[in-house]
């Protein structure tokens, strides 16, 4: 399973109004799908009544924020609580894929009143004591995280063959219940820290996990294909910011753990291959630039180390360079996924996190500034609070534990002032070529939008435009002083946008 902490983080930045980007001509209207991570339906309970069914609620729920993508963490432990006599084949008896089947099911099955619809994306991670390298050290952090230390790479591929065929389309559980489809996999949670992948270093403090990392990407996405098919897609990792959080011990700063990753060295004249290291092979990159502390006015890191918003077109040179390098395999342009990120609010939170209506500015604007960067998909990381990680779409109204949940307790929820954010995002760019963004509630492309600024009182018309795929639209628009902007969709595809004050 996912795990978050609430540690203190050290870094806190003002707020900033200003925006830069590219003019939408050169920018375009280039498409950004969303989804959203709520861990809870993972152990939710799941009933044949509807009525009862808490892990349907929460992934209708879900549908309902107008997303494309639900991604799923699924524990390998859990799954495979000891060693399979073939694991490779999904129906060996030592298997356990009851829990994962349940949550699979109410994500992507497309019936009423047994699934959303949605396209799941599985996160892999945590190894089975069986599935690891020998010598564990015994050490407080590896007994609160036990799947962390050195999964053996052998191992990886053959639970990649299992997985990737299970849900490779048509099959049928031991009870004769459709199997869901999954094409989308993501190996592994923030190898970066020591929480989710040890040792980070060597004896001799040189990289260890990132090339220990390498090695099982590789082994995973070549089990998944062969159980999957040519059309899995493999998702590396997202990298946890900074290197120091979620109460690691030890860390890896995402850019650094990117570089070794990617078989590249920094020297002066950029960045250059190192030799005799084996590509990692992908079909996406991911990253989780979370900035608690801070805000979205936050400035790239010139040191290269931080791996927040501010720094994906950083992030985004280095995968160019790999691909430009041929030192990642396919050889081919790599999509920039963002598979964790959202705003705390306060409250709940007490030391951390924005007022709600702060909050719900922040969400547009990272939203803007993640697709500004290049990124394809961005998921939400929690539907509803958690009492150790505030940054849901919804306020909890209850803090059961998820196996405790009813679509009753679900009801005592109440919405964010984010969720309308993160349903009709709509903002003013200033830029050199001003222009309105946003994207429409009904996800669709080819839905005309028109934009409107107000004047004296009086909203005026601004400009005109069509959606990409996914709902997205960049509108040139005329520079003005300081007001309020909205966009007009159909009344088919969510009327008008809640307000931006530029």
């Amino acid at each position: 399973m996912i795990r978050k902490s609430t540690q203190k983080l050290v870094f806190l930045v003002a707020l900033s109004s200003s925006l830069t980007a590219a003019s939408p001509a050169s920018a375009g209207a280039r498409p950004m799908w969303l989804g959203i991570d709520e861990p809870s339906i993972v152990s939710a309970s799941d009933s044949l009544d509807p009525l009862k069914n808490t892990a349907l609620a929460l992934t209708t729920r879900v549908k309902s924020a107008g997303v494309r993508f639900e991604r799923v963490a699924l524990s390998w432990r859990e799954i495979a609580p000891r060693k399979p006599r073939n694991a490779r084949d999904w129906q060996d008896p030592a298997y356990r894929w009851g829990y994962a089947d349940a949550a699979l099911r109410s994500v992507a099955d497309t019936r009423v009143n047994i699934g959303a619809g949605l396209e799941p994306i599985v996160t892999i991670e945590s190894a089975p004591d069986w599935a690891q390298m020998s010598n564990r050290p015994r050490t407080v952090e590896l007994s609160r995280y036990p799947g962390a230390w050195k999964p053996n790479v052998a191992a990886v591929r053959d639970f990649a063959v299992a997985l990737a065929t299970r849900y490779s389309g048509g099959r049928k559980n031991i009870r004769g219940r459709l199997l869901p489809l999954v094409r989308r996999f993501q190996f592994w949670n923030e190898p970066n820290l020591s929480t989710h992948l040890s040792p980070q270093y060597d004896s001799k403090r040189k990289p260890f996990a990132a090339l220990w990392y390498g090695r099982m990407l590789n082994a995973f996405r070549a089990g998944a294909r062969q159980g999957g098919g040519s059309r899995v897609f493999v998702i590396s990792a997202g990298l946890a910011p900074f290197g120091n959080v979620s109460g690691a011990t030890s860390g890896t700063a995402p850019q650094a753990f990117a570089r070794s990753l990617l078989c590249l060295n920094r020297t002066k004249r950029g960045l250059a291959p190192i030799r005799g290291c084996q590509p990692a092979t992908f079909d996406a990159w991911a990253a989780h630039p979370y900035d608690i502390a801070g805000s979205p006015s936050r400035k790239a890191d010139r040191q290269g180390q931080t791996g927040v918003v501010a720094d994906l077109p950083a992030i985004r040179r280095i995968l160019d360079r790999a691909v430009a390098l041929r030192t990642v395999r396919p050889t081919t342009s790599k999509p920039l996924w963002v598979t964790e990120f959202d705003w705390w609010t306060n409250p709940p939170a007490r030391l951390l996190g924005a007022n709600p209506q702060k909050a719900a500015e922040w969400t547009v604007q990272s939203l803007w500034q993640i697709w500004n960067s290049g990124v394809d998909v961005l998921i939400w990381y929690r539907l509803r609070d958690h009492v150790q990680w505030p940054g849901g779409l919804w306020y909890s109204g209850s803090n059961a534990i998820p196996s405790r949940l009813t679509p009753a307790l679900l009801n005592r929820d109440s919405p964010k002032p984010s969720l309308a954010r993160f349903k009709w995002p709509m903002l003013f760019v200033n830029a050199k070529r001003p222009y309105a963004w946003g994207i429409v509630p009904c996800r669709r492309a080819s839905v005309t939008v028109s934009v409107e600024r107000l004047d004296q009182a009086v909203w005026k018309p601004a400009g005109t435009g069509t959606t990409s795929a996914g709902g997205v639209f960049a509108v040139g628009v005329r520079a003005g002083a300081k007001t309020a902007w909205r966009a007009l969709a159909p009344d088919s595809c969510g009327g008008s946008s809640p307000t931006w004050q530029a």
